[in-house]
């Protein structure tokens, strides 16, 4: 019971109009904790990308400490170059996942290929250049660097079924400029007729 009488209701219009608006108010607690909620974890989860985005360095950068591999004092052993190639190939995979772009996919399909050729390892390489051209069936660049691969690997009847294949399939990209390993590859193919 209220001894102050300013501060007791003078009337039950009074008190329903106070009750309704506090029933009004009730849910509309929960539905400001809820949208505080969604914004936190909005905030949160864009917050956790730009982290993430400002850690990824450019593909350039990337790719720049996985070839400084090449260059390691002991690269030159047939120890380290196993040990470094490996330590390259694994990176290069790493980066497969990350860069996604057809340019950099490209890029690291060909320095996988050609990292798995320094070991000496005919038949992984075969398979980046296969991915590689699956990835891309148009990639001139990828063609050629195959084509001189299979020559190199001693497979010349493989490097002129891969150039029928290419022609067959580029007869409308003829009248371009071509790359430079395509025209080292088809000067092979020429001189061995």
């Amino acid at each position: 019971r209220q001894s102050d009488p300013k501060k007791r209701f003078q009337n039950m219009a009074q008190t329903e109009k106070i009750f309704s608006t506090l029933k009004k108010r009730k849910g509309q607690g929960r539905k400001n904790m809820a949208v505080a909620f969604i914004t936190a974890v909005v905030l949160l989860m864009t917050g956790t990308v730009l982290m993430y985005q400002e850690r990824k360095p450019s593909f350039e950068k990337a790719l720049e400490e996985v070839t400084r591999l090449y260059y390691a004092s002991d690269f030159n052993t047939e120890k380290g170059k196993v040990r470094q190639c490996k330590e390259a190939e694994k990176e290069l995979q790493k980066m497969q996942q990350e860069y996604k772009g057809k340019e950099e996919q490209r890029k690291l399909l060909l320095l996988l290929a050609a990292n798995a050729e320094l070991q000496e390892e005919w038949e992984r390489t075969t398979v980046y250049y296969e991915q590689l051209l699956l990835y891309d069936p148009q990639y001139e660049e990828g063609y050629g660097k195959y084509g001189i691969f299979l020559f190199r690997a001693g497979q010349e009847n493989a490097s002129r079924r891969l150039w029928a294949a290419w022609m067959k399939n580029n007869k409308e990209n003829d009248s371009r400029e071509k790359s430079r390993s395509f025209l080292i590859w088809e000067k092979m193919l020429e001189k061995n007729v």
